[in-house]
């Protein structure tokens, strides 16, 4: 995106069942690629433990900006589209890079919890991510 910039961006599967042309049944959550991340030490400690996980919405996505150590993830469904979250030390004290990711993905899941209220995937990822954050899970990654 620019100097200092990551954003992935998921992208809907468009590939057609051959045998009846009904889209296949979307998932609701879906997987990140690390590949631009591979140098952060906090998504790929949770990408390893399959907490990077994301609503299947397009244009749901995952940014980092290295400049100012700020995680943002979108989530285009929403009133609000995105939220950010700085780590290291801030205003408000020393935030770890994880805690700042999971607080981003917190919020997504909450947003499409919201729009489907009804969704067991969201509550359960809403859960984890809660317990993940009250046990100060990554504390110890740079």
């Amino acid at each position: 995106v620019g100097d200092g910039v990551s954003f992935v961006v998921s992208q809907e599967d468009s590939s057609l069942d051959e045998k009846n042309l009904d889209p296949p049944e979307k998932p609701v959550a879906k997987a990140i690629s690390g590949d631009s991340f591979k140098d952060v030490p906090a998504f790929q400690f949770l990408e390893k433990i399959n907490m990077t996980l994301l609503p299947n919405i397009p244009g749901t996505g995952i940014g980092i900006h290295h400049t100012t150590n700020t995680w943002q993830v979108r989530y285009p469904a929403a009133t609000k589209k995105s939220v950010a979250r700085t780590f290291g030390d801030t205003k408000k004290g020393f935030v770890y890079p994880v805690q700042a990711l999971l607080e981003c993905l917190l919020w997504a899941w909450q947003q499409h919890l919201e729009k489907n209220p009804f969704c067991a995937t969201s509550k359960e990822r809403i859960q984890v991510i809660q317990g993940a954050l009250k046990v100060n899970l990554g504390h110890d990654v740079a």
